[in-house]
């Protein structure tokens, strides 16, 4: 299924924040002044969705046609860029033949939901780690985090 502005705006709003907003209230430890970054695909950039991204993140958006824009060649500052994807990747040549989309999917699913979640949490803290190398790199790039 392509995704288009409507349905990006219906992910949004029926999956996406009310997940986050679970999230939130089971994790009353974490604060809830939660950042939206986003990429400027052309989904990302309707009305609708900025009006809704405006609406529950103020000004604590960045990305293309948000609070604030998304400079060129950023670094990636979330776990999913630096360290979620590339794990996941790891974990899925590692254990499983992949034979088409479908079984893709499911194993995608299984690796995910069967992270420890401490292994996630840890790799939430390193962003303040890697926000401090993006600063002594003058918002460029460096070769290691260290």
């Amino acid at each position: 299924m392509t995704v288009n502005g409507v349905r990006y705006v219906d992910l949004l709003e029926n999956k996406f924040y009310p997940d986050l907003s679970q999230f939130s209230f089971n994790h009353p430890h974490l604060t809830t002044d939660w950042w939206f970054m986003q990429v400027g695909a052309r989904p990302h950039i309707v009305r609708p969705a900025q009006d809704f991204l405006a609406n529950k993140f103020a000004h604590r958006t960045i990305g293309q046609h948000l609070g604030t824009h998304w400079p060129a060649r950023s670094p990636d500052l979330t776990p999913c860029d630096f360290f979620l994807w590339g794990w996941v990747k790891d974990q899925l040549y590692k254990r499983y033949p992949i034979a088409d989309v479908t079984q893709l999917k499911n194993h995608l699913v299984d690796i995910i939901h069967n992270m420890d979640p401490t292994f996630a949490m840890n790799a939430c803290r390193s962003v303040k780690k890697l926000c401090r190398k993006v600063i002594v790199a003058g918002g460029g790039q460096f070769e290691h985090l260290d």
